[in-house]
């Protein structure tokens, strides 16, 4: 049901204000779509557990603690995961909520001796991200992607925006860029920025940390509304359908086109801004 509301863009399981890819353009390759079904997913997102290391001001505004009950709903769906062997019939997303390397649930999945997969697509904060993690990871999979979320290109911005140590992100982002260039299994490395006010004026400097640190793509995505800002509308910089005048002046920097750079999901943004700029 889920991805017949996906093929018939209906999107009726989907929350569209806090979707990020909805209303982007996609191209249509004309081929009829067929549904299959089968006993597991194709693509599993394991999102059960928020504890995260970090405090940030695009995601919450304090430390998340648990309850009793919320510890112990993630703990049981955890078993139930390693019961059913999705993990290893099913490529890996992991972890779509919280810190997958703070969260003794996410860890617990990774740690498993009944685990061996295919693909394992890690989204993290970086932080904690260690060799030690590493090699927890690769022996168990055929295939790693990475997925970093920074917000940042320095430590004063880093600390305003999430709270963390950009010196031990920066040493383990080298890591993991090393390890990409010398290993075919990490097939995938990208760093991930969203943008808004605090962070704009690092926004080209933050490309040239991409390449610094040998990733496929360094991702731009626009704020989005989570009710962690009395402002939104002045921090996020996007107004109505196009940018602020700034903003659009800086992704429009030629810098902003080089091939690792994913500006997607401004594309429409960037059209209606220069239509407005430059008439």
């Amino acid at each position: 049901m889920i991805q017949l509301s996906s093929f018939n863009k209906t999107f009726c399981f989907c929350n569209l204000n806090k979707c990020q890819y909805y209303g982007v353009d996609y191209p249509d390759d004309g081929k009829e779509i067929e549904i299959k079904t089968i006993n597991h997913p194709k693509e599993l997102a394991v999102a059960i557990d928020r504890v995260c290391n970090l405090r940030c001001q695009s995601c919450r505004k304090n430390y998340y603690v648990p309850s009793t009950l919320e510890k112990q709903t993630s703990r049981d769906i955890a078993d139930k995961l390693l019961e059913l062997e999705w993990l290893n019939m099913s490529d890996t997303i992991i972890a779509g909520q919280g810190e997958v390397f703070l969260s003794p649930n996410y860890l617990k999945l990774l740690r498993s001796d009944n685990v061996s997969g295919r693909l394992c697509k890690i989204l993290s904060n970086g932080v904690l991200f260690n060799e030690s993690k590493l090699e927890m990871i690769k022996q168990k999979y055929n295939e790693i992607q990475v997925f970093i979320s920074i917000d940042a290109a320095s430590s004063k911005t880093y600390r305003k925006l999430r709270n963390g140590n950009f010196d031990l992100l920066l040493k383990n982002l080298k890591m993991l860029g090393d390890y990409r260039a010398k290993n075919e299994k990490l097939t995938y490395y990208q760093i991930n920025f969203v943008v808004q006010k605090d962070n704009m004026h690092e926004i080209l400097d933050f490309v040239k940390l991409g390449k610094e640190v040998g990733v496929n793509c360094v991702y731009f995505t626009k704020l989005n509304d989570w009710g962690t800002y009395d402002n939104y509308d002045e921090v996020s910089l996007v107004i109505d359908d196009h940018l602020d005048y700034d903003l659009y002046k800086i992704l429009t920097n030629p810098i902003m086109d080089d091939e690792i750079v994913d500006l997607s999901i401004f594309k429409n943004y960037i059209d209606n801004s220069r239509k407005i700029y430059e008439s």
